[in-house]
């Protein structure tokens, strides 16, 4: 066991609470200031590892921006960063490196300039005293200048952070670049022996995010300046909880649009919601809003029709009342006709304003989104950029957009960061002649405000519920956690590590072939199927899970994830993209530590045949890429036969098995684990259990056909 995530192994093991509502030790037989006190450290805990989550956020989004000092002044005085293969020492340095190879000796990007990097799938820990953590994240960058050049890259980082003063910054950033190139020829390998990055955390330390409290808790630094009353602590329980449940609703969007399912999408907004569309104008009302969907096309995704927009990079803020939230994100857009052979990438920000309805359920009430980049993907940012066209009479706005929110497409301007740097606590600073857009409201502040949170008549119960509603919240980073380690040693070929992430009887899937069973057959399986890594590795992949909708138990005890997966291939040869869904993992408690109890994939629902040729062309024979060979020679599966063979899911896996297979361009079936977050929808492909699902269907079949 690594020491490198902060806690040992016997620490992990010697689990004092389970996260499962009931935190007892040393509080049994104390009183209720005994108990209060432990809770509120356990709160402090869990908002100590989101807000690190949140600085490296934000020092993607300031980037995207050339906000050099902004991303710098997250970064500790005497922090440490290898960027570019070079080493620097100290927050001036790296601010100097910023300006100096990032920026051109000066704040902000040039004209047509594009930074834009996507920062995702981290695995984080906190160390045991709580004053410390590490993440795990991966990179992948957009650089260059319209009528200039234009590079990929992508990265992994194992970073570092400290809490000063109860402030959390970066104190060590270790880049390790795994691909990178022109854009003309698209991402290849960063050398011919891609080394692997060492990891800080185990598997065990993946699915336990926050480490247990010491035994002498009443000495570990924690800060009581937010307060320690039932009250103050409830509120912030329900804040962290409501960010969840935000992120699932801003998620879920992204899901339904990219399917072209408007009914879903437009029964997730107010019904005074409004739409800006940063280059086109502002829809209002829910049937405003659903009209202008059909801008990209009638419900329901069509043969070729590529409508992907996935969400990197959300930031979530809950209003100190708890009736509003708001969001920022980046959008990265992969859109295309094979019919016609055009495609093309896009970048867009997203604004985001929900509200808290008296049914206590979260609705999009403003949105906004400003484009950043749009490019023919067959020539890229440097030589192509996208205007939006006109749209069609039927799709007119209601209105048109603010005079100040134009430009972000042709002209650098800088859709408003809506929260303080988290390092500085200020508001962030543009450049001198920065334009900004998108300051302000659309629509007037709610006039409702949500009652207080008052101490419970019975004080002991009121704590007991208020762990259970905390360990929500701590389910929700365990299960995005485990989600990304999975696809970690899936890069890496680690197997065993991998077999590791399951529960006892939990599955993993292969693609197309079985399940399965359990830590040692999920291990077996991988190595039967995938091969062992050969050394010199001169070959690397990407596997992001990105895009979480993670819904929690009651009881903080399981949970069911939905994640996008995006593939990202290299060889000698960039390999170009491939993305699937993960519709139905779910994960648990499992002695103390989260692991899966399913990890499903369903894919590819696109893949590029090469970089050159993307997801809207047929690549000729001569132009197919060359697939390296991985030192394998067992037949996949042959020796090991499957627990659960797919074969067993007819149904539920149709157009994913031998002889029954639907491949791009043709339409993927897409499945749900969740009705709509909202209005309840059942969606027509829904399977909320993928160990029980296919005789559910069977029963709804059989009825239909009667």
């Amino acid at each position: 066991m690594s020491s490198k995530g902060g806690h040992s192994f016997q620490a992990v093991m010697l689990i004092l609470f389970s996260f499962s509502g009931v935190f007892a030790f040393g509080a049994s037989n104390g009183d209720n200031a005994a108990k209060l006190a432990r809770l509120s450290l356990e709160v402090q805990r869990v908002e100590d590892l989101r807000a690190v989550k949140r600085v490296q956020i934000a020092f993607a989004q300031y980037l995207q921006f050339g906000l050099w000092s902004e991303a710098a002044s997250l970064f500790a005085e005497n922090a440490e960063a290898n960027f570019g293969g070079q080493d620097l020492k100290g927050r001036a340095a790296i601010r100097t490196y910023f300006l100096q190879f990032c920026g051109g000796h000066v704040e902000g990007l040039p004209t047509g300039g594009l930074y834009t990097l996507l920062e995702d799938s981290p695995v984080l820990n906190l160390s045991a005293d709580g004053q410390s953590a590490k993440g795990r994240w991966h990179e992948f960058v957009m650089a260059g200048r319209y009528g200039g050049s234009a590079r990929w890259e992508q990265s992994i980082t194992e970073n570092q952070y400290r809490k000063e003063e109860g402030i959390w910054k970066i104190t060590r950033v270790d880049t390790y670049l795994e691909t990178a190139g022109p854009y003309e020829t698209g991402w290849v390998n960063a050398g011919p022996d891609i080394k692997l990055v060492p990891f800080h955390y185990t598997p065990s330390e993946a699915g336990v995010p926050i480490p247990p409290i010491p035994e002498d808790f009443n000495k570990m630094p924690h800060t009581r300046s937010k307060g320690s009353t039932f009250a103050e602590l409830s509120r912030r329980i329900q804040a962290m909880n409501d960010e969840d449940k935000v992120t699932n609703l801003q998620n879920a969007y992204g899901y339904y649009t990219d399917r072209k399912m408007w009914d879903d999408a437009s029964d997730l907004f107010s019904s005074d919601a409004v739409l800006e569309q940063g280059d086109i104008g502002i829809y209002s009302g829910v049937q405003s809003i659903r009209r202008s969907f059909e801008r990209m096309g009638p419900a329901g995704l069509q043969f070729g029709q590529m409508n992907n927009h996935l969400i990197f990079n959300v930031l979530v803020s809950i209003a100190s009342d708890g009736s509003e939230a708001r969001t920022r994100a980046i959008t990265f857009n992969m859109l295309g006709d094979y019919k016609s052979g055009t495609a093309s990438l896009g970048v867009d920000v997203m604004q985001n304003r929900f509200v808290k309805g008296t049914d206590g359920l979260w609705r999009i009430r403003e949105m906004r989104v400003f484009p950043i980049m749009a490019t023919d993907y067959y020539l890229g940012w440097a030589k192509s950029r996208l205007i939006t066209p006109p749209v069609a009479v039927a799709y007119t706005p209601d209105r048109a957009i603010p005079p100040g929110d134009k430009g972000t497409l042709t002209d650098g301007a800088i859709p408003d960061f809506v929260f303080e740097n988290p390092a500085t606590r200020k508001l962030v600073a543009y450049g001198q002649n920065a334009k900004i857009v998108g300051r302000g409201r659309l629509l007037p502040a709610g006039a409702g405000k949500h009652p207080a949170l008052d101490a419970p008549k019975d004080l002991l119960n009121g704590i007991a519920d208020a762990e259970r509603r905390l360990s929500l919240s701590v389910a929700y980073l365990a299960a995005d956690n485990i989600s990304h380690a999975l696809g970690n040693y899936i890069d890496d070929q680690q197997w065993h590590s991998l077999g590791l992430l399951f529960a006892k009887d939990g599955w993993r899937a292969k693609f197309a072939v079985a399940f399965c069973v359990g830590p040692q057959h999920a291990e077996e399986c991988e190595r039967n199927y995938d091969g062992v890594a050969t050394l010199p590795r001169v070959f690397a992949t990407g596997h992001w899970l990105i895009q979480p909708v993670i819904d929690v138990a009651r009881d903080g005890k399981s949970a069911k994830m939905r994640h996008r997966l995006l593939h990202i291939d290299a060889a000698p040869e960039s390999r170009g993209f491939t993305d699937g869904v993960f519709p139905n993992n779910a994960a648990k408690l499992e002695d103390g530590v989260w692991k899966f109890d399913v990890a499903a994939p369903d894919q590819p629902y696109f893949t590029s045949p090469t970089y050159k040729d993307g997801w809207a062309r047929k690549a000729a024979p001569e132009n197919q890429v060359r697939r390296i060979p991985r030192n394998n020679s067992i037949e996949p599966l042959r020796n090991f036969p499957p627990d659960v063979p797919r074969s067993t899911m007819p149904i539920r896996y149709h157009g994913t098995l031998p002889g029954d297979v639907i491949s791009w361009p043709e339409i993927k079936p897409m499945w749900f684990a969740y009705k709509n977050p909202v209005s309840g929808r059942t969606p027509p492909l829904y399977c909320a259990d993928l160990k029980t699902c296919e005789k559910e269907l069977e029963k709804k079949t059989s009825s239909s056909t009667h």
